[in-house]
């Protein structure tokens, strides 16, 4: 026995599959992309606060650094003998680490 099936008719069969197959899934696809709009939105809320976050610890940072150099010309303005060199050297580094933070905090360019 035979089957014989129009060109037309596995059309009809192919458009059928594809309109129950499509009923299927789209709730299944309307539900991860709010799902995933959910998500979205959390992690930018995470990261504006990161963000936030590094900002003041770079300021911090700043202020500190500006504090220490402060620190170090009052103490060789009060004794014009001692050797701060480590010190300068100490603190130039730690400069850099924070001109590295400012980096990554500063809002990226458009």
């Amino acid at each position: 026995m035979d089957i014989t099936i129009s060109v037309d008719e596995l059309h009809a069969i192919y458009d059928r599959i594809a309109t129950r197959t499509a009923a299927l899934l789209q709730p299944m696809f309307h539900q991860l992309s709010q799902e995933l709009t959910a998500m979205s939105g959390t992690v930018q809320a995470d990261l504006d606060a990161l963000t936030a976050q590094l900002g003041t610890m770079n300021a911090n940072l700043t202020a500190a650094v500006a504090a220490i150099q402060a620190e170090i010309a009052a103490l060789q303005a009060a004794n014009p003998g001692v050797d701060t060199t480590a010190l300068d050297a100490a603190v130039a580094a730690l400069s850099a680490e924070v001109d590295a933070v400012s980096a990554i905090a500063a809002p990226p360019s458009p």
